[in-house]
């Protein structure tokens, strides 16, 4: 069955190419490896592939179908085949109806001609027959064409979208991050789904239309080559057209699409930190961001409409004018004898005719092909890029159970190549033993991480920013040849041993020497390098600071960590098995055995399901599931509170066992027991040693960082009191655990109970086009040409007819009338240029100014809706990014030139209906009369048909980019797990599951489309024989008969051309319905009901201020995706300046009281008062802008350090550098700008944010925060990413800060250090129940809860 084949994303060269991938094929053949089979000439060096020059239009089109496999060019030649035999029906039925009927038509008329009544009657009917067989014909003939091109066109698409995404992940880390956030997502489906448009049905109509033209050509060759020969002028001047304008048109919607895929990573960024936006007050920023894209988008849009209105006005006239032409030939040839008959010249005419609305038939499927060709690009810039060779040694040429050794390594990052990370890095890892690496953030302890997993490479080249911005530049503006960068000079390399000694500049502001990377990474004898990747990357566990869940079950995300091993095809006895036990070293069975579900509950998005320890202990089971011989972990219990590290840290100090071990801390009590601790400053080792030898260099770094995390802990009295309190109740733990998970597994997405008003195609985009008043004008000028143009075909009609009456006169009367009206046809050609020139002018304008107008508007109503709203699933910021982009690209499709042609075949058909009853009621009433409601009624069909087919595709796509958004999001957990098979193989899942019911919707589907498409024909056979009949009755003249049937005919495919355009209307009305669904809702519409302003007011003088007082009384409060409460009846009391810290067990609500703070949430129930005021009824924005939050994963933005910095801030452009300044080196984070050979202006890509360090981000959130001047600082984790002695030096300045009187300052933290100098430290427990609450000194002399915690922490015990 058609629908079992398998997609391909491979495109079919050659056979060597085919036996290649034979090659290559893997067990599961379901998904074609897309890696090119290439071999490196020496191990260890990067394999490059540089991407020709940027192909044309044409090419990409040919590249796209490239990917066909032989079921998919089977069923395009079929299709082809198909659409070329129903192309050629109409020129068939002018043969029977001018070739035939038309002398016999002529001879009958005149007066005393011997044919018979009965005789005449009867070759009538037996013509008929013909035009019914070739009805017949055409049906079946259109509906296994438009089936072919409908199924190999999502067939091919999925096939891109597959060869897309495994590529993408066959590119190195640095690729991968240097994509701006939604860009991804929007290949995979705005220019995916413009890509499909481009093959699918459209291209099935160009194929028929241009048969139509060919076939219609041969006919009036037959009957005279002379006239016909002179009729192709026209395509002759019509091709000039195209060759000259469409370069010039395609350049300039290439540029439109690169607008719009920067929209869409501004969106893309913007929701997937929705809670730090809305924290900085940051919606304006990031809606004039976006707003500054739309503006180019719509100014280039602008500059289009003359190009299309210059493409469409010469190429109608010549149409119109080559009527006339032929008309004026015509005549000649009649009367100097060349031609024999009317009849010859009637079929020429006609067959001329049937050009004529052919062409109308060929503009738009070749822009759609253009626009499909110039969509691709985005996908091959993407799949052309270099990748490096993932082979090479694997076991037993390689024992993963070798020592690691670091020698010489200097390394910068691709995004900051003149700031050198490591500067001659010697490091050794025994095998077997723990080795911990501790230092100040940012010297280079997660870099380590990255170089092991080969997420970078030494041997990878470096080039300068400036070199960067120029390649990126020139392919910008010639669209030219990819290039390896140039080689390495002396000039421009910075050498190994120069590199400390230029960093040591800090106030270098020049880009500098680039750092070429050097050195080299062991395991035993091998450079990793030459080590095959995917079997590197097998024997690591890895688990990060954040570890990544995927929206799966509990037993599916561990299972993954066997992909890659030995196990990984293992039966599932043996999987569970391996899970289990991977649970049980992980201390996560007992919690999972008591669920519901059991290892079959899901962890929903990202693992939100589950608290920050639980999904930390499901990591580490993930990462030691294949029993890896090397285990990487990256501050692993960061995130963890104190009672939780415990069960974390008992989990890895038995799995390390045996295992090479490498782990990186902050907290300095996790790495105690190391066997080899290993300090870093600065890109170097500077100690080495245990625990205890360290500690006896007093002078020592490793020394300092143990200081600056000592906890006071008074009298020590009781050490008896303290062991049992250090121990670990690992039972009451997990009953912990299981009341948190539980309640998260009882979520629910709360549902819209309020019924959505689905709107018709008027009722949505025609509201669209009212709001837009300043658009009436054109929308008057658009209305008066298309009522022009649509009154052609009934002024063709009446021309055409007169025209053949001038074949009865002779002589100079017969030169005379036919010069007469062929002069008309040629005024009527200058009449349709004017108009066509108006069409496509005002049609681009009104589509670009709708579709840029309702896109920024779609981007800012759903940017106000509450936290809420993307809590509820389907909202993920992948799904939102890709409607931003996909809903009004659809309204944009159907108002430029697909509105036109429809909107002109609905006043041609209602011209065509005026003129034939004018000229004979009779005959137009009954082809009317019957044929139109057949025509409506199937065309209505159709229309269902396609809303639902519509509907489905916006599901499926929207599921899969989705899970493309999540894979791309988790990209390194990806890499490390040697994922990018499984994922490729979900993905084609998905992609193959839409294929399958999409052909089995198409089977009874396309049977109505196909009768919409041939229904005139039968209106044609009617009116034949009715018109026959009464010309046989001589009721009709031979003249009524023909303008009746012209129009009939013409009407009737001006309808069939508005009824191919019912997928179009389905797609946009939907679209359009999901854009004005969004409106409201937002959460700045204060308690009269009127939106708040978006802008922050300006704040008082800061001398003057003083910070929040907060009152919460007897509050509940319960996250509306859940049943149970997170707070029973709690009240919280903060005094004005107060310093508050609330620490307490994962779960506890800590969080939670941070988003109520800071209003993502309301109270379910209860009070909450700000200086004594409801803070219901304080505007948000007013309250947001006195608020500063620095939450515990920190998130920055494209743009520069500087933008960062003042983003979200009233007026920010008159903030000085000295106050950016001051706070910065309040955040300890000034030095590292400085040290930046751009400082404050560097730039921050995605790939240039995640080179820096996670204490590099969080200083700068924090100086953000500082910046703002808060009267209520929010610090949740906020120094967790810190190391030791940053952490002190921040925490000084918080101090200090909550010391000056003006600002509130509420902590959430699980470093107890860092809160030691609080006010007021509250300690919480189930359901937010306050269980003790004091200060440091006098909690500890409670020996209740906090001092048990404390003991847990302190590095001395």
């Amino acid at each position: 069955m058609p629908h079992d084949s398998q997609i391909d994303p491979t495109p079919k060269a050659s056979t060597q190419d085919d036996e290649t991938s034979k090659e290559l094929k893997t067990e599961d053949e379901a998904v074609v490896n897309l890696e090119p089979a290439l071999k490196d000439q020496h191990e260890g060096q990067t394999n490059f592939k540089a991407p020709e020059k940027e192909a044309s239009g044409g090419a990409n089109f040919w590249r796209l179908l490239g990917y066909s496999t032989y079921f998919e060019w089977t069923l395009i030649g079929i299709g082809v085949i198909s659409s070329a035999g129903a192309g050629v029906a109409l020129p068939l039925m002018n043969v029977v109806v001018f070739g035939r009927l038309s002398a016999k038509f002529t001879d009958y008329s005149i007066p005393g001609n011997t044919i018979a009544k009965h005789d005449f009657q009867s070759y009538i009917n037996h013509n008929v027959l013909y035009v019914i067989y070739l009805f017949i014909g055409k049906f079946v003939l259109d509906y296994i064409s438009i089936f072919c091109f409908r199924m190999s066109g999502i067939r091919i698409s999925a096939a891109v979208r597959l060869a897309y995404l495994k590529t993408l992940f066959a590119q190195p880390i640095s690729t991968i991050d240097g994509l701006p956030p939604g860009s991804a997502t929007d290949s995979l489906t705005t220019a995916a789904n413009t890509i499909q448009m481009g093959i699918s049905d459209k291209l099935g109509v160009l194929v028929q239309q241009v048969s139509l033209i060919i076939s219609s050509y041969v006919v009036a060759f037959i009957w005279s080559w002379k006239l016909t020969l002179a009729s192709t002028s026209s395509i002759v001047f019509i091709f000039i057209i195209y060759a000259v304008l469409n370069p010039f048109w395609l350049a300039l919607y290439k540029e439109i699409l690169k607008d719009n895929a920067a929209a869409a990573g501004i969106a893309g960024e913007t929701f997937q930190a929705i809670r730090t936006v809305k924290a900085l007050c940051a919606e304006k920023a990031m809606i004039a961001k976006h707003a500054s894209k739309m503006a180019e988008a719509r100014k280039k849009g602008n500059k289009l409409s003359p190009l299309t209105g210059l493409q469409l006005a010469p190429a109608f006239f010549a149409i119109y004018g080559n009527m006339a032409l032929v008309f004026y030939f015509g005549v000649k040839l009649y009367r100097d004898g060349d031609i024999a008959s009317v009849g010859n010249v009637l079929l020429v005419l006609f067959s001329v005719l049937l050009v004529v609305t052919a062409m109308q038939g060929v503009f738009i499927p070749v822009q759609n092909i253009a626009k499909a060709s110039a969509a691709s690009q985005p996908l091959f810039n993407v799949i052309d890029s270099p990748t490096r060779s993932t082979s090479g040694h694997r076991s037993p040429e390689a024992d993963a159970d070798s020592c690691i050794e670091f020698k010489d390594v200097y390394f910068a990052y691709p995004g900051r190549p003149h700031t050198a990370v490591l500067k001659g890095l010697h490091l050794s890892v025994p095998a077997g033993k723990i080795t911990a690496l501790v230092g100040p953030s940012g010297c280079g302890k997660s870099t380590i991480v990255g170089l092991l997993e080969r997420w970078y490479h030494l041997s990878d080249i470096n080039i300068s920013l400036e070199q960067q911005k120029k390649e990126s530049a020139g392919k910008e503006k010639k669209e030219g040849k990819w290039t390896m960068p140039d080689a390495p000079t002396a000039d421009n390399v910075l050498k190994p041993n120069q590199a400390e000694m230029s960093n040591q500049d800090n106030g270098i502001k020049s880009d500098g020497p680039v750092l070429q990377n050097s050195g080299s990474i062991f395991l035993g004898s091998l450079n990793i390098e030459h080590l095959d990747t995917k079997w590197w990357r097998a024997q690591i566990g890895l688990v990060q600071q954040e570890p990544f869940l995927f929206n799966k079950s509990i037993f599916e995300n561990v299972a993954y960590g066997l992909i890659g091993s030995e196990w990984e095809h293992a039966d599932a006895d043996q999987k569970w098995e391996l899970v289990a036990t991977a649970c049980e070293e992980a201390f996560a069975n007992e919690f999972i055995q008591r669920l519901p579900d059991k290892y079959e509950t899901m962890v929903g998005e990202s693992g939100i399901k589950l608290s920050g320890g639980q999904r930390q202990r499901l990591a580490i089971a993930r990462s030691i599931v294949k029993r890896p011989s090397i285990l990487v972990l990256d501050e692993a219990t960061s995130a963890i509170d104190v009672r939780g590290e415990g069960l974390v840290q008992a989990a890895l100090d038995r799995v390390s066992k045996q295992r090479t071990t490498i782990t990186i801390a902050h907290r300095l009590s996790t790495i105690k027991k190391a066997d080899h601790i290993v300090v870093m400053k600065d890109g170097k080792t500077v100690e080495d040693g245990t625990h205890e030898e360290l500690l006896r260099r007093s002078d020592g770094v490793y020394s300092g960082l143990v200081r600056a995390q000592h906890l006071h802990l008074g009298d020590e009295e009781d050490d008896e009191g303290s062991s049992m309190l250090t121990k670990v109740d690992s039972k009451k733990l997990v009953e912990e655990d299981i009341e948190e998970l539980n309640e998260a597994i009882q979520e629910e997405p709360t549902k819209d109970k309020k019924q959505k008003l689905e709107r018709g195609f008027f009722g949505s985009v025609g509201r669209l086009l009212i709001e837009q008043r300043s658009s009436y004008p054109i929308y008057g000028l658009l209305l008066l040409a298309a009522m022009t143009c649509g009154a052609l075909l009934a002024v063709q009609s009446f021309l055409t007819s007169n025209l053949v009456t001038v074949f009865t006169y002779t002589g100079q009367k017969l030169t005379d009338r036919g010069n007469f009206w062929s002069l008309m046809f040629f005024v009527v050609a200058l009449v349709v240029c004017l108009a066509y020139a108006i069409l496509g002018y005002g049609t681009q304008r009104v589509s670009t100014q709708v579709s840029t107008y309702y896109r920024q508007e779609y981007f800012e109503t759903i940017l106000q809706k509450p936290i809420t709203f993307y809590d509820e699933e389907g909202n993920s910021s992948g799904t939102l990014t890709s409607r931003i982009s996909n809903d009004p690209q659809q309204v944009q499709d159907v108002l430029g030139l697909n509105m036109v042609f429809p909107l002109i075949g609905v006043f041609s058909l209602i011209g065509c209906v005026i003129i034939s009853f004018v000229f004979g009621w009779k005959l137009s009433l009954v082809a009317f009369c019957v044929a139109l409601p057949v025509l409506v009624s199937v065309a209505f069909i159709r229309m269902r048909y396609e809303l639902v087919f519509e509907s489905y595709n916006s599901k499926v796509f929207a599921e899969s980019s989705e899970f493309g958004a999540e894979a791309i999001r988790a990209f390194r957990t990806v890499a490390s797990l040697t994922m990018e098979d499984s994922i490729a193989r979900r993905y084609h899942d998905l992609l193959q599951t839409h294929i399958d019911k999409a052909f089995r919707k198409a089977i009874h589907g396309v049977f109505f489309i196909s009768l919409t498409q041939n229904a005139e024909n039968l209106a044609m056979a009617l009116v034949l024989w009715y018109g026959g009949t009464l010309l046989a009755d001589r009721e009709y003249s031979v003249t009524d008969f023909f303008v009746i049937y012209i129009a009939v005919v013409a009407g009737g495919q001006q309808a069939g051309q508005f009824m191919a355009f019912g997928a179009n209307f389905a797609n946009a009305t939907a679209a359009t319905n999901r854009i004005l669904g969004a409106r409201g809702g937002s959460e700045f519409e204060d308690v009269k009901g009127t939106m708040g302003s978006l802008t922050p007011p300006t704040s008082e003088e800061p001398s003057k201020r003083r910070g929040m007082s907060i009152k919460i009384s007897n509050s509940s409060f319960q996250y509306p995706t859940r049943d149970a409460p997170v707070f029973r009846n709690v009240s919280i009391s903060i005094k004005p300046n107060e310093y508050v810290a609330f620490i307490g067990p994962s779960g506890c609500g800590k969080s939670t009281i941070i988003s109520l703070l800071a209003r993502f949430y309301p109270l379910s129930s209860g009070s909450f008062f700000i200086d004594n005021t409801n803070v219901a009824s304080i505007p948000l924005s007013t309250y947001r802008a006195e608020i500063a939050l620095v939450s515990q994963e920190p998130t920055l933005f494209k743009g520069t350090i500087r933008e960062n910095l003042i983003l979200g801030l009233p007026n920010s452009d008159q903030i000085s550098d000295k106050e950016i300044e001051e706070a910065c080196e309040a955040a300890q984070i000034h030095a590292f700008i400085s040290s930046l050979p751009s400082g404050y202006a560097t730039h921050l890509t995605a790939g240039t944010h995640s080179s820096l360090s996670g204490g590099q981000k969080q200083r700068l959130c924090i100086a953000r925060a500082l910046l703002r001047k808060p009267r209520l600082l929010l610090l949740d984790e906020a120094t967790s990413s810190l190391d030791s002695q940053n952490e002190s030096l921040v925490q000084a300045v918080i101090e200090k800060v909550a010391r000056q009187g003006n600002v509130t300052v509420v902590v959430v933290a699980h470093r107890l250090a860092t809160v030691q100098g609080c006010n007021r430290i509250v300690v919480l427990g189930d359901e937010g129940k306050v269980l003790e609450e004091g200060r440091h000194g006098e909690l500890l002399k409670e020996k209740g809860t906090y001092w048990g915690m404390c003991q847990a922490q302190a590095l001395d015990r």
